[in-house]
C-alpha cells in the first residue's frame, strides 16, 4: 500500500527551518550556489539520445494534433486492426479504405490504394514523381534526407507528411464507425490548404534554389526573402610606418572591376584606385586587385605593407598554403616579385 506523500509546502517549511548555528552551517555546505530548477530537472529525468525523425514531426510551425498522430504512427502504436487483434480483440482485419489487404500502419501509410493516391497527388504538387516506400519509417527518412533545413520547402514537406497521416487516419475512423465519408479529392484539397495556410508567412532563404521558387509558384505563395543581420567589421590600424591595402572586386554578368585603398596608421587615405577589367573568375579578380594595389604602393616608395582582402582563397594562395590555379600563376608570380621590393609585408583575410 502506497504511503501518502507530504505536501510540497510542508517539505519546504521543514527544509527552511534552521534550528541552530550548526544546522545552518550544514545547510550552507549542502546547497549548491548554482542550483536552479533546470539543474534539478536534469538531475532527476531520464536522458535519451535524440531520435532522428523528431525534426520531421516537431518542427517550427507544426500543427499539434497532426504532429501527435504522426508521432503515434512512427512509434507504431496507432490502434490499427492488426494491433487490436494482437491485443486479443476479434475484429475484421481488412483495410476499411481499400478492402484489399489487412490493415496495418505500413499498409495504411501509404501502401493502400486510397492513401497512396493522396500521397502521390500531394508529391505531384511539389513536382516530385516517385513511388512510395514500403514502410512509414522509410518514407520519413527519405523526406528528411531529401529536404533538410527549415525554410518554406522543407517545412511544407513536413506539413504534407503529418497532415496526410492525420487526415487519412481521420477518414479511416469515419469509415470504420459509420460517419460521413469524404472523397479522396476532398482530403487532398484539405492537405493542400493546410500547407498553404501554414507556409504563407514563412520566409525563403537568402540563397533561393529553383526548387524553392517552383514550390512557391505552385502554391501561389509570396516569396519573402529573409534578411541576414549586418555584420560590422572594425578597421584595425596598422603600426606606425606601415600602410594598409584594402581591396575589393565587382563582378556582373557583362562587366567586372577592381578597386582599393591605401591608408596610413591614422586612417588617412594615401591613394586609391579603380579599374575596369575583362570578365573573369572572382578569384582571378581578387588577385588582380591585390596586384594592382601592390604596384601602386611600390611606386609610392612604401616600405611596409599590410594587405587585407575579403577573399580567403586569395590570402591563402599568396601565403602559399593553398596551391594556385594554373591560370593565375602568371599574375601571382608578378605579385610576389612586387612584394620582394618591400622591407616587410603580410596578408590577412577579413
Amino acid at each position: 500500500m502506497l504511503q501518502r506523500l507530504p505536501s510540497i509546502n510542508l517539505i519546504l517549511e521543514k527544509a527552511l527551518v534552521i534550528s541552530s548555528a550548526e544546522d545552518e552551517a550544514i545547510w550552507k555546505d549542502t546547497i549548491d550556489e548554482s542550483f536552479s530548477l533546470k539543474s534539478a530537472w536534469n538531475g532527476i529525468r531520464e536522458h535519451h539520445s535524440k531520435i532522428a525523425w523528431a525534426s520531421s514531426v516537431w518542427f517550427k510551425g507544426h500543427i499539434p494534433k497532426m504532429s501527435f498522430t504522426a508521432w503515434l504512427g512512427l512509434h507504431q502504436i496507432l490502434s490499427t486492426k492488426d494491433m487490436l487483434i494482437f491485443l486479443g480483440q476479434n475484429r475484421e482485419i481488412r483495410c476499411p479504405l481499400c478492402s484489399a489487404a489487412s490493415e496495418s500502419i505500413d499498409h495504411l501509410f501509404f501502401q493502400c490504394s486510397y492513401s497512396a493516391w493522396i500521397s502521390r497527388s500531394v508529391l505531384w504538387r511539389f513536382n516530385i514523381r516517385r513511388k512510395q516506400k514500403r514502410k512509414l519509417m522509410e518514407e520519413e527518412e527519405w523526406m528528411r534526407t531529401t529536404f533538410p533545413g527549415s525554410n518554406q520547402l522543407p517545412t511544407a514537406i513536413c506539413i504534407a507528411f503529418t497532415s496526410s497521416i492525420y487526415l487519412i487516419w481521420q477518414e479511416r475512423n469515419n469509415k470504420l464507425h459509420g460517419a460521413d465519408n469524404s472523397h479522396k479529392r476532398v482530403i487532398l484539397s484539405n492537405i493542400l490548404h493546410t500547407i498553404r495556410s501554414r507556409c504563407i508567412f514563412l520566409r525563403l532563404d537568402s540563397q533561393t534554389s529553383s526548387r524553392d521558387l517552383a514550390f512557391s509558384k505552385a502554391f501561389d505563395l509570396p516569396m519573402f526573402r529573409s534578411q541576414k543581420p549586418t555584420k560590422r567589421c572594425k578597421w584595425v590600424h596598422p603600426k606606425p610606418g606601415c600602410v594598409k591595402l584594402n581591396c575589393d572586386v565587382s563582378l556582373a554578368s557583362s562587366s567586372a572591376s577592381i578597386g582599393g585603398l591605401l591608408r596610413t596608421n591614422d586612417s588617412s587615405v594615401l591613394a586609391m584606385y579603380s579599374q575596369d577589367k575583362i570578365q573573369m573568375t572572382i578569384q582571378g579578380l581578387e588577385l588582380e586587385a591585390i596586384c594592382h594595389g601592390d604596384s601602386l604602393a611600390s611606386a609610392l616608395n612604401i616600405d611596409r605593407l599590410w594587405i587585407e582582402s575579403d577573399s580567403l582563397l586569395a590570402a591563402n594562395v599568396i601565403e602559399g598554403s593553398v596551391p594556385c590555379p594554373w591560370k593565375k600563376r602568371l599574375p601571382l608570380a608578378h605579385l610576389k616579385n612586387t612584394l620582394l621590393k618591400f622591407v616587410s609585408w603580410k596578408v590577412s583575410h577579413i
